[in-house]
């Protein structure tokens, strides 16, 4: 038995982490590492292209690669050991900041794939005769098709494209924690020096998106402002299946009446609910 009341504490060990060399340092090891188990996983798929393209560039008496059987430890090494340590680096990442990681560990794992598959390209099987898939057993040679050639510079366009994935998915985590981070500011604004009046849920519709395995609703709300006006605001937001919102049901509606009509600036805030006011 505790006299300290959990959630309180929680919210002080939260707090102490926030901003804390400990936090941080963790953040940065972990970063490190899940990076290091992307280049594993990359070298591993680098083993598999090898024996892909030695298919592409060669005659079919040539396919033979010493090392076709390897690619299975350090893929799946990296792969499961990525996923492990990246779930620790957005923990660590979570408790610096008090918020999602800025720099989700997709884009370390991605970055470590890119490098740890390049680097093994360098070890790729040479073709026989660039530009010809040569049958050094009965004779003969075909020059190579299109697919040959693309095998053939797959050393340079593959870890480009990860690269190029792992910085679009960047970007866009970038710009959605923007948002949130927005949505937030407004909502403690709106809660600290904004109009509130009672609502009421008047339709309920599910998207059939769920995030972290709670619902994401779109609901309409109507309320009556100050000058006695009936108005209805759509919002969306997740909820634990437990307390999904439904018709009649009451809440209250958060706004500043200089930008009443602007719905991204009304706030709704549910008494059962987990999300906070923006939703």
């Amino acid at each position: 038995m505790s006299l300290q009341n959990p959630i309180i504490a929680a919210q002080e060990r939260a707090e102490k982490a926030r901003g804390s060399g400990g936090s941080l340092f963790a953040a940065v090891i972990f970063a490190g590492l899940t990076a290091v188990a992307g280049g594993s996983a990359g070298w591993g798929f680098g083993i598999i292209m090898n024996q892909f393209r030695v298919m592409s560039l060669n005659s079919v008496f040539e396919w033979d690669t010493a090392d076709a059987a390897d690619w299975p430890l350090p893929f799946f090494v990296g792969l499961f050991g990525g996923i492990i340590l990246g779930g620790l680096y957005a923990r660590a990442a979570r408790r610096f900041r008090g918020a999602p990681a800025l720099i989700g560990p997709f884009f370390f794992t991605a970055m470590g794939v890119a490098v740890g598959f390049w680097m093994y390209s360098q070890n790729w099987t040479k073709p026989t005769e660039t530009g010809y898939a040569v049958d050094t057993t009965f004779g003969g040679s075909e020059p190579w098709g299109i697919m040959a050639w693309v095998m053939y510079y797959a050393n340079l366009w593959i870890p480009a494209a990860i690269v190029l994935v792992a910085v679009i998915a960047l970007v866009s985590r970038l710009v959605f924690v923007g948002k949130v981070s927005k949505k937030r500011e407004r909502a403690e604004k709106l809660l600290a020096s904004g109009t509130q009046v009672p609502g009421t849920v008047s339709t309920v519709t599910e998207t059939g998106l769920e995030i972290n395995n709670q619902p994401v609703i779109s609901f309409v709300v109507s309320f009556v402002d100050p000058a006695g006006q009936t108005r209805w605001v759509t919002k969306k937001g997740q909820f634990p299946r437990a307390t999904l919102p439904r018709m009649g049901d009451s809440v209250t509606v958060f706004f500043d009446p200089a930008t009443i009509d602007d719905e991204k600036t009304i706030a709704v805030g549910f008494a059962t609910s987990a999300t906070p006011p923006g939703a």
